[in-house]
């Protein structure tokens, strides 16, 4: 149910994750977590995209278009 909400549940909670566990460092640790953590899930993710459409081509462009990124939508 999940992948028709979002293409990448799994770098959402971690950015989720590093909010909360920044909540224990001071503003500017908050900040560098949570930027970072988001750097680099955007990085990883456009590596994981590449070799997937490479080897699913069509489809995965058209999953791509409907569903969003990192951000949840509320409707499926």
């Amino acid at each position: 149910m999940w992948h028709r909400r979002g293409r990448n549940p799994l770098y959402l909670g971690g950015v989720i994750i590093a909010a909360g566990v920044g909540l224990m460092a001071s503003g500017t640790g908050w900040f560098v977590l949570v930027v970072g953590m988001i750097v680099f899930a955007y990085r990883f993710i456009g590596r994981e995209e590449m070799d997937l459409l490479l080897s699913q081509g069509e489809t995965y462009r058209a999953y791509c278009a409907a569903v969003p990124l990192l951000s949840p939508s509320l409707l499926p």
